[in-house]
């Protein structure tokens, strides 16, 4: 099979795609278990690059909820020593 024509925006911003020859084993092993290895685009074909955006958008929410977690968790801290350090100058 021919090399895929790499285009180099998309070779900067999100790296190189195998090509789906060489997926195909594990796209069948999923499916025989199963899972969907891909979504399906409107025209019934495999959408890699959705799957891709698909994962960093649900990895982006997982870090932000991370983030304000810790963000919280920060603020207790600060407030907590914040009102120790008060009572321990009135004493």
């Amino acid at each position: 099979m021919s090399e895929p024509l790499v285009d180099p925006l998309k070779v900067r911003t999100w790296g190189v795609k195998r090509p789906l020859d060489e997926k195909m084993p594990e796209i069948q092993q999923e499916l025989q278990e199963g899972k969907r290895y891909y979504p399906e685009s409107s025209n019934h074909k495999m959408d890699e690059w959705g799957a891709i955006l698909r994962h960093r958008e649900e990895m982006a929410q997982v870090q932000d909820a991370q983030k304000r977690i810790t963000d919280e968790k920060q603020k207790e801290e600060l407030n907590t020593y914040l009102t120790k350090d008060i009572e321990n100058r009135r004493r």
